[in-house]
């Protein structure tokens, strides 16, 4: 279950709706964009570190999940429209190429940085008389 964001305020971000989708109902959509939260947490968390609960969330955490979903939702939305079609072969046959952009861009990243844990190793040095 989503801990930094709900499938309501993602879809009031993103404004990407159920029908966009081509989902029938909006409890299946909100399913779907459920498991995508589950996700970008999950992105975050391995990034960052460290996880939060629900109610110490860091406001530049919440963005992110948002935006991260919501980027997710417009690719998928870019595919459904407009696919990328390029002809193949001389008789006139094409292709259906699914373009892939970068969903957890370095300006998320970015805005992560200072929540993130870093592991921290000390070695003892020894100098040799």
């Amino acid at each position: 279950m989503p801990k930094y964001a709900s499938s309501h305020e993602v879809k009031a971000f993103s404004q990407v709706s159920a029908s966009d989708l081509g989902y029938s109902s909006d409890a299946d959509y909100a399913s779907f964009v459920n498991s995508l939260i589950d996700y970008a947490e999950a992105v975050v968390e391995a990034y960052c570190g460290t996880s939060w609960t629900s109610e110490n969330v860091p406001a530049a955490v919440k963005f992110v999940v948002l935006q991260l979903v919501s980027n997710v939702l417009h690719q998928a939305l870019q595919r459904k429209i407009a696919p990328v079609v390029s002809p193949v072969g001389a008789a006139g046959e094409m292709r259906i190429r699914v373009v892939i952009s970068e969903a957890f861009t370095a300006d998320l990243k970015a805005l992560l940085d200072a929540h993130r844990v870093l592991d921290v190793t000390l070695e003892e040095r020894v100098e040799e008389p």
